[in-house]
């Protein structure tokens, strides 16, 4: 009592069980229009790894560091026959981090892929799975994408993927992009930093650190330094004059392209006064004219 049969259908095009409820045609007849079709499964994503040193990072020749999508399943019974191949999956996420300053402070020499999988053959064939993503860093910002060519490393390397050491390791670096000033060329006149910290195991808000400052010799509990750069003749910046050259004095650049860096450690003694927590709100420059 209770039980009801059910009654399966036939489906019009290839005489299989299909459910009452999705008519008279199966998955596979359905996909070459009406929707979705059966299919092989998936592959997996290719997970994440981040590797973190005090010293050089290297991927050795013949070694190899692999987060790859995997392959889509294929089906059997034949292409063209069988039902649609599974699409490949996602590559993931492979971070190589050195506290290192020179430009091999990471290094690879065998091979890291974050490659997206194949999608498998089938009665329509998957999709590939789509490349993941790489991220290189030192602590001085230096590294360079030509020494990461695309037969050691996958995806291809763009100035992107490649940066400055993150929290993780003290001190913490932040870098701003260049800031165009839209003038030939300028002069500074100043600049101020606010930020929050702790001092002395009390919440500091809203202090903060000025170009006045700087000239009297006030310390503040981080650095900041600036680094600028010229226009070409396009109008936009000369990348020919782009360095690593960053300077504790903002007045004396005169590159219309400007742009700061700021270094943090976890804890700052200055004359007794601890400082910890330090988060910068702001950094605001001034230009003459």
């Amino acid at each position: 009592p209770g039980w009801k049969k059910r009654v399966w259908n036939r489906c019009s095009t290839c005489g299989s069980k299909v459910m009452p409820s999705t008519g008279r045609r199966c998955g596979r007849a359905r996909g070459a229009g009406e929707g979705g079709g059966a299919g092989a499964g998936g592959g997996a994503g290719g997970g994440a790894v981040s590797i973190e040193s005090a010293k050089t990072v290297a991927v050795q020749t013949g070694g190899q560091i692999l987060a790859r999508g995997g392959d889509g399943g294929r089906t059997t019974g034949g292409v063209g026959t069988s039902a649609s191949g599974g699409g490949g999956g996602g590559g993931g996420t492979i971070r190589l981090a050195s506290a290192g300053t020179t430009p091999f402070a990471v290094r690879v020499d065998g091979l890291a892929s974050a490659s997206g999988g194949s999608g498998g053959l089938g009665f329509v064939d998957g999709g590939d799975g789509g490349d993941g993503r790489v991220r290189f860093e030192n602590l001085s910002g230096s590294l360079a994408a030509s020494n990461f060519p695309i037969e050691r490393v996958q995806p291809q390397v763009v100035a992107g993927d490649l940066g400055f050491l993150l929290p993780g390791l003290a001190p913490s670096v932040g870098q701003s992009e260049f800031y165009w000033t839209k003038s030939l060329f300028a002069t500074y006149t100043g600049f101020v930093v606010t930020y929050d910290a702790t001092k002395n195991g009390s919440p500091v808000s809203q202090a903060t650190y000025t170009y006045e400052d700087f000239l009297a010799g006030v310390e503040p509990p981080f650095t900041i330094t600036f680094n600028d750069a010229l226009i070409n003749s396009a109008g936009d910046i000369d990348t020919n004059s782009i360095d690593d050259d960053f300077v504790d004095d903002i007045g004396s650049l005169s590159g219309p392209f400007i742009r700061f860096r700021i270094v943090l450690d976890s804890t700052v003694d200055i004359d007794g006064d601890v400082y910890t927590n330090v988060q910068i709100d702001q950094v605001r420059i001034t230009i003459a004219g």
